[in-house]
C-alpha cells in the first residue's frame, strides 16, 4: 500500500506538468504521431519557453506545497531547515557533494568557465526552474514525503524505493528527447517517415538509460545524506541537488575530447580520483 501511494504521488507530481489541456494534448499526440507533435505549431510545446516554464511552475508548486503541508501536519520529522546549526548542516551536505563531484566540477570549469550570467527573462526562468524549483520540490516529495510514507520499512528499502521512483519520474523526458531528435533530423535533411520516428524513439531510449542510471545513483546518494549527514533536512538536500544540476552528471569528456590538453586531462583525472577517495574517507567518518 505504501509503495502504491508513493507511485500515485509520483504520477501526480509529473502529471502536474501536463495538467493544462494543450500540454496534455501535446503529450498524447507525441505518443501517437511524433511527426505531428514535432512539426505542427498548434501542437508542439517547447518546455523551455517562457510561457511553458511559468505554467508548469505554478502547477508543480501546487503539488509541492500540498506535499509539504501534509508532511508537516502528520510527521514529527524535521523536514525544514534544522533548528540547530541549519547552515552548518546545509554546508556539510553541499561540501560532501562538492568533494565527490570534484572531478566533474574541475572538468566543467575547464570547459565552460566559472559563471555565465543569464541575459534574458527566459534564461532567468530556466535558472530558477533548474536550480531552485525542481531541486527543492523534488527533495520534499522523494525524500521528505516518501521516507515518511515508507517509514515502516528498513532504511535500505526506503532509499532504494524512493530512488527508483525518482528515476521513473523522469520517464516523461523520453518524449522530449524523441521530439528533439526528430526535429534535429528534419533540420539535417532527413525525410519524414515511420522509420525515422522509430529511430528517434530508439535514440531517446538510449539517452534515457543513462539518465535513469544517474538519477537512481543520485537518489541513493541523497537518501544516504537524508538518513546520516543532514538528519532529515530536505532543504539541505535541495541545495545538494541544485549543485548537481549545475555541474551535471559525470561525462568524462576530458578522456575523449581532443580539445583537452594532456595537462588538463591529467588534472581532471586526478580530480576525479581525489574526489571519490576523499568522499569515501568522509563517509566512513560520518558513519
Amino acid at each position: 500500500m505504501d509503495i502504491a501511494l508513493c507511485g500515485g504521488l509520483c504520477f501526480a507530481l509529473i502529471g502536474s506538468l501536463y495538467v493544462y489541456p494543450r500540454d496534455f494534448r501535446f503529450l498524447k499526440v507525441a505518443l501517437r504521431d511524433l511527426h505531428t507533435a514535432a512539426t505542427d505549431a498548434s501542437v508542439y510545446i517547447d518546455r523551455d519557453s517562457t510561457s511553458t516554464i511559468i505554467k508548469r511552475s505554478i502547477s508543480f508548486t501546487g503539488v509541492i506545497c500540498g506535499s509539504f503541508l501534509y508532511l508537516r501536519s502528520v510527521s514529527k520529522a524535521n523536514i525544514g531547515i534544522p533548528d540547530k546549526h541549519p547552515f552548518v548542516v546545509m554546508l556539510q551536505c553541499v561540501g560532501f557533494t562538492a568533494i565527490l563531484f570534484l572531478g566533474p566540477i574541475v572538468e566543467h570549469l575547464m570547459s565552460y568557465g566559472i559563471w555565465s550570467a543569464p541575459e534574458t527573462i527566459n534564461e532567468w526562468l530556466m535558472l530558477f526552474r533548474n536550480i531552485f524549483l525542481c531541486p527543492f520540490g523534488e527533495e520534499i516529495v522523494f525524500r521528505g514525503l516518501f521516507f515518511h510514507i515508507l517509514r515502516g520499512r528498513t532504511t535500505t528499502q526506503q532509499i532504494l524505493l524512493s530512488s527508483i521512483l525518482f528515476s521513473l519520474s523522469h520517464a516523461h523526458l523520453l518524449v522530449v528527447y524523441a521530439i528533439d531528435e526528430y526535429r534535429m533530423a528534419l533540420e539535417n535533411g532527413e525525410e519524414p517517415k515511420r522509420g525515422l520516428e522509430r529511430m528517434c524513439w530508439l535514440h531517446s531510449l538510449q539517452r534515457f538509460y543513462f539518465h535513469f542510471f544517474f538519477t537512481f545513483v543520485f537518489g541513493i546518494l541523497n537518501g544516504f545524506y537524508y538518513t546520516t549527514v543532514c538528519r532529515g533536512s530536505v532543504f539541505a538536500l535541495g541545495a545538494t541537488h541544485a549543485l548537481c544540476n549545475v555541474v551535471g552528471a559525470p561525462s568524462f569528456q576530458f578522456a575523449r575530447d581532443a580539445a583537452f590538453s594532456k595537462e588538463k586531462r591529467f588534472a581532471c583525472g586526478i580530480s576525479y580520483a581525489i574526489g571519490v577517495a576523499l568522499w569515501c574517507l568522509l563517509r566512513r567518518a560520518v558513519q
